[in-house]
């Protein structure tokens, strides 16, 4: 099922304030960014001005929040791996204040980038878990279990980022737990090109996008049906994943809409991911399936071969 996340509209600071209102304290740390597989977007303004060479990093920033009741018991702990965006200049200084237009067009591409995080749903999420504790935790003040709090609620996010000249590619795995039977686990992913300043879709770099679609669920159905010499409900196989015959009824479907769960790029080629429940069980964990370079090669576009680094822009 494709499932976009909603963006929303409100700062995360007035969202945190109202996961507090009801008296629990925060413990906050930098505010969090963060959105997956967002939709591309209009290209920002004008193109890069020649001379003028600008280096785009992406760090990995350790997040962390703990909520607290009134009490002072843990309710909820949230760790989170936050990709980071930052400009440089040719002389190793970030570019902090534009100085020139290629420097404003640099700053505009970094904003865009992380301030979508700002909306992303993990507020929400925290908001939610946050209340869902608060009220788990006051029940159990009313009730003959009073002062008892075996575990605290969590969310937790760990992130891998690759990068070319003119993309990042996030691919993260967020976790929460709110007391059930097991923790939640979703796959997420974002595409940025460095270059336009949007976030895209992987069947924008091929040359013809419904037949890239088309091609990637066919071996997306040959990998998942291939002969699996190792597995195990548990451990899955080699690969990544289980085989097909143990899929939800309908899989086929969901595969043909691989573009809309978690798309990433690595060194080696393209990853497509499933969360749990999407494709099978929650015991057969993940299902990730990879696409190598050499395979997309031939039915990438000469602009989606030089975003990817696989080939060299013309001059």
């Amino acid at each position: 099922m494709k499932r976009w996340m909603i963006w929303l509209a409100v700062c995360l600071t007035a969202l945190l304030a109202g996961c507090s209102a009801s008296g629990a304290e925060t413990v906050l740390a930098e505010d969090p960014v963060m959105e997956p597989r967002a939709r591309a977007e209009e290209p920002l303004a004008g193109e890069p001005a020649e001379g003028e060479a600008i280096r785009y990093m992406v760090d990995i920033v350790n997040w962390s929040k703990n909520t607290l009741s009134e009490e002072g018991v843990l309710l909820v702990s949230s760790n989170l791996q936050i990709p980071e965006l930052t400009a440089w200049r040719e002389d190793g200084t970030a570019v902090l204040e534009p100085a020139t237009p290629q420097e404003e067009r640099a700053a505009a591409v970094v904003e865009t980038n992380n301030q979508r995080r700002e909306r992303w749903a993990v507020a929400v999420e925290l908001q939610n878990i946050t209340a869902a504790a608060e009220a788990r935790w006051r029940a159990q003040q009313e009730s003959e279990n009073k002062g008892i709090w075996i575990l605290e609620y969590s969310l937790d996010l760990d992130s891998s980022v690759y990068q070319t000249d003119r993309m990042v590619s996030v691919a993260g795995t967020y976790r929460s737990f709110t007391g059930g039977a097991h923790e939640g686990t979703m796959l997420l992913s974002w595409n940025y090109d460095l270059t336009t300043g949007t976030f895209f879709d992987a069947s924008m770099l091929a040359e013809d996008g419904p037949a890239f679609l088309a091609d990637v669920k066919d071996e997306l159905y040959r990998q998942a049906n291939a002969p699996h010499d190792t597995w195990s409900l548990l451990g899955g196989n080699l690969n990544g994943y289980i085989p097909a015959m143990d899929y939800w009824t309908g899989y086929e479907n969901t595969l043909a809409n691989w573009s809309s769960y978690a798309v990433s790029f690595n060194e080696e080629g393209m990853t497509v991911g499933f969360s749990p429940y999407e494709l099978s069980t929650y015991a057969a964990g993940p299902q990730i399936f990879e696409i190598s370079y050499d395979w997309l090669r031939p039915r990438l576009s000469q602009q989606g071969l030089i975003t990817l680094g696989l080939a060299e822009p013309e001059q």
